[in-house]
C-alpha cells in the first residue's frame, strides 16, 4: 500500500506579444502556491519587468505581491544562472531560485522561433551557435557542431506565432508503508519533449531502482540518453549536488533534462525531509 506523502506541480507558458516576451509561471506544491510574471525584451532577452506572488504558504507567513527590480536589467541567456542566483539573494527571494532558472531555460527554447530578431543569418547559423554553446551537455550535442537543420525540421511541424513554448512538471512522493520505501515520480511534458521517471529509494535518499521512459523527443539518439538513469543505482541523491547528478545521468552520453529532472525529485526529498524524519 501506497501512501501519499507530496505533490509538486508548475505550469509554465512563453508568448510573444510584438517585441517582449511575456513568461507565466503558475507553480503549487502540498505547502506553498506560488505564481510569476516576467516580460522580457525580445531583441537583447533583457528582463523589463519580473513580477511574483505567493498565495498560500502553510509553512511560514505569507509574503505580499512584489516587483523583484533587481532582475530587471538582467539577460536571460547560457550563462546567466549565478547573476539570477545573486539578484533573488539581494531581493531576499533565493525561494524562487528554482521558478526563474526554469524561466531562464524557457526563454533559451524559445530563441529558435526569434532568429531574426536576435541577429542570426540562417537557420544553419542558429543551429551551429546553438549546438556550440551546449557541446557535450547531452547526447544530441556530443556531435561535433556544424551547419544543419536537424531542429527546425523537427520543430516545423508546429504552428507557433504568439503560443512559442509551454512545460508542465509534475512530481509526486509516496510511501510503501509495507517496506518502508519511497516512491518518486516524476513528469516533464513540453512542447518538445515528454519524459516520465520513477526512483525507489530508501529514507536516507539512497537509489534501489530507477525507471525513465521518453515518448516525445527531437532526435532518435533522446532515447539511448534517458538510459543513463540506471547510473542512480546505489547513488543518495539527497547527498548530491547539481553537479553530481549532471555528472551522472547528463553529459555526452545522458540527457539534460534527465539532470533536470532528477533535481528537482531530489530536491522534494530535501522539502519533506523534516517530515521524514
Amino acid at each position: 500500500m501506497l501512501k501519499l506523502l507530496f505533490n509538486k506541480a508548475s505550469h509554465l507558458m512563453v508568448s510573444k506579444e510584438k517585441d517582449t516576451l511575456n513568461v507565466y509561471v503558475n507553480y503549487l506544491d502540498t505547502f506553498t502556491e506560488r505564481t510569476a510574471r516576467v516580460i522580457v525584451g525580445v531583441k537583447n532577452f533583457e528582463i523589463r519587468a519580473a513580477e511574483v506572488e505567493e498565495c498560500r504558504n502553510t509553512r511560514s507567513p505569507i509574503r505580499p505581491p512584489a516587483c523583484l527590480k533587481r532582475l530587471e536589467g538582467l539577460i536571460l541567456y547560457v550563462g546567466s544562472a549565478p547573476k539570477i542566483k545573486e539578484a533573488l539573494a539581494e531581493e531576499k527571494a533565493g525561494d524562487w531560485e528554482e521558478i526563474f532558472l526554469e524561466i531562464l531555460r524557457s526563454v533559451i527554447q524559445c530563441e529558435y522561433l526569434l532568429i531574426k530578431e536576435r541577429g542570426f543569418s540562417s537557420e544553419e547559423d542558429y543551429e551551429y551557435h546553438f549546438h556550440k554553446n551546449f557541446f557535450n551537455t547531452c547526447i544530441y550535442f556530443s556531435r561535433k557542431p556544424r551547419k544543419t537543420r536537424e531542429w527546425f525540421e523537427y520543430a516545423s511541424k508546429q504552428n507557433r506565432e504568439k503560443s512559442l513554448f509551454t512545460r508542465y512538471r509534475y512530481t509526486k512522493l509516496c510511501k510503501q508503508l509495507d517496506q518502508g520505501l519511497l516512491i518518486l515520480n516524476s513528469t516533464m511534458n513540453d512542447s518538445f519533449h515528454e519524459i516520465d521517471t520513477e526512483l525507489v529509494l530508501l529514507p536516507d535518499g539512497k537509489v534501489m531502482k530507477s525507471r525513465a521512459e521518453i515518448i516525445r523527443y527531437p532526435h532518435k539518439v533522446c532515447p539511448v540518453g534517458i538510459l543513463s538513469i540506471e547510473k542512480l543505482i546505489d547513488e543518495n541523491i539527497l547527498q548530491s549536488r547539481k553537479g553530481d547528478l549532471a555528472r551522472k545521468v547528463g553529459g555526452q552520453f545522458g540527457c539534460s533534462h534527465l539532470v533536470d529532472i532528477i533535481f528537482d525529485a531530489r530536491n522534494v526529498l530535501h522539502e519533506v525531509q523534516e517530515d521524514l524524519n
